[in-house]
């Protein structure tokens, strides 16, 4: 299993440097990602509902039969466009059904013939209708289909037939990561098993023991691993901020922190002003509630007491957003905001390296990137790692270990 995380998902057939990039750009560069790429929902063909009980709104599947003949227009002011639409009903009622372009839809569906149908429902004033929804005969369906997180350019159906490939890859006989009377005292399913069953459950219920599972070894893991860390740190000295540039970073902002807010960050720079060891935190919030407003405030701090700070993202989409919510806020007052990728031409990636090296680059925003050999820091003082539960103890221990034992 180990080996697979060291084999490139360019040894996947289907897979070229092309398609490999984008894999890149959900945060999957070996086989052994791919496989630890779980599905954020499931497609459920096996559970279809009765047209009456659909409500406005709602995804779900349907078995029903053809009742209409189609009928084809072109969207009016456009000779492009091309709907087609037809019927379905089941015992319970009728369900208007429209595709999009598809000129050869009527000799795909057949009159009187029974289909599944997904899709997503519209509730109007004469009826419910479906707009482009997936279809399959009933018995020639795979009842469980998993819907992964995209990228332009990469389907559903591809990534789906890349993990398939990378399954098969795992060795007929795994060495389980948890040991025989854990599993039994929690109830836990095998890792092998699991990881076939978060990405392909064969029945509803699967998925969910799969997931127990594998957040079960990820939880324990992460426990261990930071309590190791915590435990090397107690004793090393940390990097000492002499002054604390909180109200100067609030009087930047367009917006009032929260109490929460405020609290964080004092309790922060207090660690990092008093504290004899390195301070480790984790900020914990629902989404909007301003942690990167807090991770802001920790960084405009180092930065202004004459060190470096790095912000490390799973994929290149949140380095991206944090690189350009931090730029427009903190480079008008004179502090470089620089960001580092796994796509990133050489060239740049060097000049960004260089940068620091010399400490010209006050703040760094990147991906697995940080992580090279090659990148080094000039006093690295801060490093936050956005999402951390997607990244592994080695991998946050390693950025740690570019610094002087940063926070």
């Amino acid at each position: 299993m180990a080996s697979l995380f060291n084999t490139l998902i360019t040894n996947i057939n289907g897979v070229g440097d092309r398609r490999a990039v984008l894999f890149n750009k959900l945060g999957v560069t070996t086989v052994g990602d791919l496989l630890y790429f779980f599905p954020r929902a499931y497609n459920f063909w096996n559970t279809p509902k009765e047209i009456a009980l659909l409500q406005d709104g709602e995804t779900c599947c349907i078995k029903a039969k053809i009742c209409s003949a189609f009928s084809e227009n072109y969207i009016k002011g456009t000779s492009q466009r091309f709907v087609s639409k037809t019927a379905a009903s089941d015992a319970s009622g009728v369900i208007e059904l429209t595709f999009f372009n598809n000129k050869y839809i009527k000799n795909m569906l057949k009159y009187d013939e029974e289909y599944l149908f997904f899709g997503k429902v519209t509730r109007k004033l004469y009826g419910c209708e479906m707009l482009s929804p997936e279809f399959a005969l009933p018995n020639n369906r795979n009842v469980i289909v998993p819907l992964y997180p995209g990228t332009a350019g990469l389907s559903n159906k591809q990534i789906i037939a890349a993990v398939k490939t990378a399954l098969a890859m795992l060795p007929d006989t795994m060495q389980d990561t948890l040991p025989d009377i854990i599993r039994e005292q929690y109830g836990l399913i095998g890792l092998k098993e699991a990881l076939q069953q978060i990405h392909f459950p064969k029945k509803v219920g699967d998925e969910l023991q799969a997931r127990k599972r594998l957040a079960f070894e990820e939880l324990l893991v992460l426990n261990l691993g930071l309590r190791q860390i915590k435990k090397a740190g107690a004793t090393a000295p940390g990097i000492k901020i002499s002054n604390d540039y909180t109200n100067e970073f609030i009087k930047m902002l367009p917006f009032k922190l929260t109490n929460a807010q405020q609290r964080v960050i004092a309790e922060c720079c207090n660690d990092m002003q008093h504290k004899p060891c390195a301070m480790n935190r984790l900020i914990q919030g629902d989404v909007g509630s301003g942690k990167t407003a807090v991770a802001a405030a920790m960084c405009y701090n180092v930065v202004k007491n004459g060190f470096q700070a790095a912000f490390m993202a799973p994929t290149e989409v949140l380095a991206i957003q944090h690189f350009n919510s931090l730029k427009q806020l903190l480079e008008p007052v004179g502090i470089t905001v620089a960001i580092l990728t796994g796509s990133m031409p050489k060239k740049v990636k060097d000049s960004v390296r260089t940068g620091l090296h010399s400490g010209e680059i006050d703040i760094i925003i990147g991906t697995h990137a940080l992580l090279t050999e090659d990148t080094e820091f000039a006093n690295l003082a801060l490093v936050i790692t956005d999402e951390q539960h997607r990244f592994g103890v080695k991998q946050r221990a390693a950025l740690t270990q570019k610094g002087q034992n940063p926070h």
